[in-house]
């Protein structure tokens, strides 16, 4: 597990030394400026000068003061990945929402909740967001935790059995190829592809050749996180 985790966390130091050397981006801070502005207006709950103006101010000092790195997306969109992606969510919500809601009208017993790591595939801030925001909005699970280094979520799971971790894992990591099928390159789709069947085939006790170490560090972080949630 130390040789992955030191691996990755050596990946995450190159990038952002390329990112220090990379001159910065000034494309696409007046599309910043007119997104925070709009988002002041809808806060203020009406349109006038003043508020026009003052959201613009407001968004000209927040984009000084605290710019945002570029956001690198070397990848394409695929309608038909799309919209499998909106379905696929849509699916999840409402599936997870009437467990939920069976669960707390069954009082049959209380929630074993815990928290599972996840290695991602990919190596891009945008499917590390996106991969993120998808598995928290679905009733029943939120990451807790992001590390950027490493590439890794840690999602909590409302109830979940002493087994379900590896389950868990390659359901998140479904919605991770789905995001790339969206909007990803033919590279990243395969590798992810490929990083998802791997840890199919451990989960389900097959071959393990490709996927035993990854494996056994992913149950080192779970253990791991599951003491931390303890303590």
């Amino acid at each position: 597990m130390d040789t992955l985790i030191s691996l990755r966390a050596r990946e995450g130091a190159e990038r952002a030394r390329r990112r220090l050397r990379r001159p910065r981006d000034l494309n696409g801070k007046g599309v910043n400026l007119v997104l925070l502005t709009a988002v002041w207006v809808l806060l203020a709950g009406r349109l006038s000068v003043f508020t026009v103006v003052s959201g613009a101010l407001i968004a000209t000092i927040v984009t000084l003061l605290f710019p945002m790195p570029a956001i690198v997306w070397p990848g394409w969109i695929h309608p038909l990945g799309v919209l499998r992606l909106v379905g696929a969510v849509t699916w999840d919500l409402a599936r997870a929402s009437v467990q939920l809601a069976w669960f707390a009208l069954s009082w049959r017993r209380q929630p074993r909740s815990g928290v599972v790591a996840v290695p991602l595939s990919s190596d891009a801030d945008l499917y590390q967001v996106a991969t993120g925001t998808i598995l928290s909005i679905v009733p029943g699970s939120v990451v807790v935790e992001a590390r950027w280094r490493t590439r890794t979520l840690y999602m909590h799971i409302f109830d979940m059995e002493s087994g379900d971790a590896a389950r868990e894992r390659v359901g998140a990591l479904r919605a991770e190829l789905r995001i790339l099928r969206a909007f990803g390159t033919s590279e990243e789709i395969a590798q992810a592809t490929q990083h998802v069947r791997a840890l199919e085939r451990e989960a389900l006790g097959g071959p393990q050749a490709l996927a035993a170490p990854a494996a056994r560090a992913c149950a080192a972080q779970d253990s791991a996180a599951q003491g931390e949630e303890r303590r």
